[in-house]
């Protein structure tokens, strides 16, 4: 996948949300999930990952924490 910087913004504040549980609603699983939400001079600007992707997100960044750990 190629990557492109679309928009850069300064962040003066973020909220973050996990949620761990996958819970079963109505016969189907919903998703583990993360939500950022960083405050911008435009405004706040939420990013949400769910399901792989949160957790290939969760993997890379706690490889990338305990890397900064062991330093």
């Amino acid at each position: 996948m190629e990557r492109e910087i679309v928009e850069t913004y300064e962040v003066d504040n973020v909220c973050i949300g996990f949620n761990p549980t996958i819970s079963v609603v109505q016969g189907r699983q919903s998703p583990q999930s993360l939500t950022m939400d960083f405050h911008t001079e435009k405004g706040w600007i939420r990013i949400r990952l769910e399901g792989e992707t949160c957790g290939l997100f969760n993997t890379r960044y706690k490889q990338h924490a305990l890397t900064r750990i062991e330093e």
